[in-house]
């Protein structure tokens, strides 16, 4: 949502460039150029985001502001005996339902309508909002449509067979034409098939030999209607203003496109008359004004308009100084389009600050450690009003230095047994459960080997040189942690790899991508541990991610496979938390865990939405949990997202 904001923001400058030029020096220049600018202001209005994304030439920080989370509750029946979720705590948004909730268990006598809490941030909301007004704009453009067309279709005649071939032979094309009783302007309807609709009076003197001079002048101009396509011009500019209904500004276009449009329209026509046609041109449109006073219309090319706009009409059609056609202010025009487009763009966070509130602070058990005094401290001649503030903010440990000896194909074998997996409400580190990880469930697995590390840039490009994987994205300056130890990024985890490209490159090393209660059991270990090393809280030795005690990232990029050893799994499995997001086989489904298999879980049987697991060096602490669960878009392609590879043991 930040992305369209954004990109909305910069077609406003757009829209004022092209506005601030028609109100000061549309005078010297042809009206056709103030069309054709609005044509570049509508094509650029149809692209509500931001393309290019991170290779935008300026990138500006994302607000944390719209990741902020909220709760919302929704109604839902409980049965008796079911648990209830009753309180939610906030967490930092990252991936998918990246958001943690306690559980309090509760009995009910009855089913009573309840409600069923649950995590969203602002960013969601705000995208919801746009989908919505979005919507309701687009809806009221087709009823509006409609209504017009429908009330059209009952008021309109053919036009005399006689007539209608003289109107065909003035024109040199076949059109439809139609007559209509009622005082209405001449115009053009229809995007597709386009048809001429005149008022019975312009055709009452109209035979087949004689032809009236202003029913000529009202043929050519709406034809020109024709064929300049403005007809789609309007649709367009209607399609824009629907996806920008929120900017203020987009609704100022339409009142100038319609005058712009019959001035270029009106040129189009004269440009080749002299004074005394120009003036039995001018003539006509006066007549018709006076006797059908009908404003303008974004369904055809009806145009009236009022006395100011018709003295603007006849003061353009008699104006000798514009003969300027503006080619330097039309190609202006489009490089500011193209840059509006690409020039700024949102960055991707590389390193998180946050300002701890009492509500964050207070979910975490360590941060209530270094700040609780208990009576024993108080009796060890602490004296109270001594400012300890600054021993209680620990400072991050140095980045760890990486064995260069690390084999990148290891494998570790997980032997074949049973594990629950899941959420320990009892057992969570002072931490809640998010819904999607409970129940907590037995689960019964083969033996098979896991990758002991991510896949690294060196290991993936090999596929890429085969010409079986696709080369990823290139990564934001800086992302790769320089630790001074090695000249490129071969053993860095490879990143910006989508579910497809990390499928492909398994099945090249003949491998396949870790189920992921494969993925949770290798985390976890034997001893059913809260965290890969155990079930105390992390610090930036051994995970890389955010710290909560100081509000800052441990090392605010990646770094190499392997550069944690203390925070390995029992079974020696490495980087199972932080540094990077893993890619696992299994579709997401919040509720799966409440209907999984028991043996060789597999998740469900399809769907658009992947997990990832482990936690990135951007996500704080519950995200390094062995039970947090998270997806993404099978298409996504993360800056901080990558993958390790499993094998079946024969």
């Amino acid at each position: 949502m930040e992305n369209i904001l954004l990109s909305s923001l910069m077609l406003s400058f757009l829209v004022l460039g092209v506005l601030l030029f028609r109100k000061f020096g549309a005078d010297r220049y042809s009206r056709r150029l103030a069309r054709a600018l609005w044509i570049v202001v509508i094509l650029r209005m149809l692209i509500p985001f931001n393309p290019l994304g991170e290779r935008s030439l300026i990138k500006l920080p994302s607000t944390p502001f719209l990741s902020r989370e909220i709760q919302a509750t929704v109604p839902r029946l409980v049965s008796e005996m079911e648990a209830q979720p009753v309180v939610a705590e906030t967490a930092e948004p990252s991936h998918g339902e990246m958001t943690s909730s306690q559980l309090m268990e509760g009995k009910l006598s009855a089913a009573v309508l309840t409600g069923k809490s649950t995590m969203v941030t602002l960013e969601q909301v705000a995208f919801s909002i746009w989908l919505i007004g979005m919507s309701a704009s687009f809806a009221l453009v087709a009823w509006s449509h409609f209504k017009f067309h429908s009330e059209l279709k009952r008021r309109i005649q053919k036009v005399d067979e006689r007539v209608l071939e003289r109107i065909q032979q003035e024109l040199g094309r076949k059109v439809k034409v139609y007559s209509v009783e009622t005082n209405e302007s001449p115009m053009v309807v229809g995007v597709l098939k386009p048809a001429i609709v005149l008022p019975r009076q312009l055709l009452e003197r109209a035979t087949e030999k004689d032809f009236p001079k202003q029913l000529k002048f009202v043929l050519q101009h709406e034809y020109n209607h024709i064929l300049k396509k403005d007809l789609l011009i309007k649709m367009l500019y209607l399609i824009g203003r629907s996806i920008h209904w929120f900017n203020p500004l987009v609704y100022l276009i339409e009142s100038c496109l319609n005058e712009d449009i019959e001035l270029a329209t009106d040129e189009s026509v004269t440009r080749i008359l002299d004074e005394r046609q120009r003036a039995a041109y001018c003539l006509s449109i006066l007549e018709v004004a006076e006797a059908l006073p009908v404003m303008a219309n974004n369904y055809s090319s009806r145009f009236t308009g009022d006395i100011e706009s018709m003295k603007k009409r006849i003061s353009s059609l008699f104006n000798k100084n514009r003969i300027k056609h503006g080619r330097m202010i039309l190609i202006s025009i489009l490089l500011a389009a193209f840059l509006t487009i690409g020039l700024v763009g949102c960055e991707t966070p590389l390193l998180v600050k946050i300002e701890p509130s009492v509500d964050e602070t207070a979910t975490s058990e360590p941060v209530n450690e270094l700040t609780e005094v208990t009576e024993e401290q108080t009796e060890e001649a602490i004296p109270p009003q001594e400012d300890t503030s600054e021993e209680a903010i620990p400072t991050n440990p140095a980045p760890p230095t990486i064995a260069e000896t690390i084999d990148p194909n290891e494998q570790v074998l997980i032997e074949g047994g049973t594990f629950w997996m899941g959420c320990d409400e009892e057992n969570n580190a002072g931490f809640g459960c998010r819904a999607s990880e409970l129940p907590r469930h037995e689960v019964t697995l083969d033996s098979y080997l896991i990758d002991k590390y991510e896949v690294t840039n060196s290991q993936y490009q090999l596929c890429v040189d085969a010409g079986v994987c696709q080369a990823p994205r290139p990564i934001p300056d800086g992302l790769y942690y320089e630790t001074g130890q090695f000249d490129d990024a071969a053993n860095y985890p490879v990143v910006n790899i989508n579910h497809e490209d990390a499928i492909a490159y398994c099945s090249f090393v003949e491998k396949r991508l870790p189920t992921e209660a494969e993925w949770e059991m290798a985390a976890r270990g034997s001893s059913e541990t809260v965290f890969p090393w155990g079930n105390e809280n992390p610090d930036c030795t051994q995970a890389n991610s955010l710290n909560p005690l100081n509000a800052t990232a441990c090392v605010g990029g990646i770094m190499p496979v392997g550069s944690y050893p203390s925070g390995a799994s029992s079974y020696g499995v490495m980087d199972m938390a932080g540094n990077v997001w893993e890619w696992v086989a299994d579709v997401y489904a919040a509720e799966y865990y409440a209907n999984s298999p028991s043996e060789n879980p597999t998740g469900p049987e399809s769907g658009s939405e992947y997990v990832v697991r482990g936690g990135g060096f951007s996500g704080n602490w519950s995200y390094l949990r062995n039970s947090a669960r998270s997806f993404d878009l099978g298409f996504y392609s993360g800056a901080d997202l990558g993958f390790r590879c499993a094998q079946d043991v024969d």
